[in-house]
């Protein structure tokens, strides 16, 4: 009578070590464990110091966009996850633009004309912004010819990319 006690157990053994040992062998469909493709140029954005804005650089595009974001903001946040992760976005940017990313809130220094300043100082103090995201626009000398307050969806970023390339910001 005991023996029949430890006959079921056994059995509920056997079969789930079967079933583990068949599923071992099967390729996961899951997409978290599938490797990420190898970044292209149109997936990655080419960003730069402030520097390049305001100094002249070894293939330096006659047009700079710096983006102030901060990581606080969630119309930020969504700009940099949707806009900015746009493929054709990327490539216009890539193509015809300095791409600089300033977070107002880090104490880091960047580069302003022939000094430093904080990041915080060049987006308020020197540049007046108050709202984000912000982006503001500079000719190849580092003049602002435009700044853009407020996200905006990749359609409609790239409107303004192209008025900005074609200069009528």
């Amino acid at each position: 009578m005991p023996r029949r006690y430890w006959l079921l157990p056994a059995i509920l053994i056997v079969l789930a070590g079967a079933v583990v040992i068949s599923c071992s062998g099967k390729k996961s469909t899951d997409p978290k464990t599938e490797p990420e493709p190898e970044p292209t140029a149109d997936t990655v954005l080419n960003w730069v110091g402030t520097n390049v804005v305001y100094h002249e650089a070894v293939g330096k595009h006659d047009l700079s966009i710096i983006f102030v974001l901060a990581e606080w903001c969630g119309w930020c946040r969504r700009m940099k996850t949707e806009t900015l992760a746009d493929s054709t976005v990327i490539h216009m940017l890539n193509e015809s633009f300095n791409i600089v990313h300033v977070n107002p809130d880090v104490d880091s220094m960047v580069v302003y004309r022939d000094s430093t300043v904080s990041c915080g100082d060049l987006a308020g103090a020197v540049y007046g912004v108050r709202a984000y995201p912000a982006m503001l626009f500079f000719t190849r000398n580092g003049d602002m010819i435009d700044r853009r307050l407020g996200y905006r969806p990749a359609a409609g970023f790239l409107s303004l990319l192209d008025s900005v390339r074609a200069g009528e910001p």
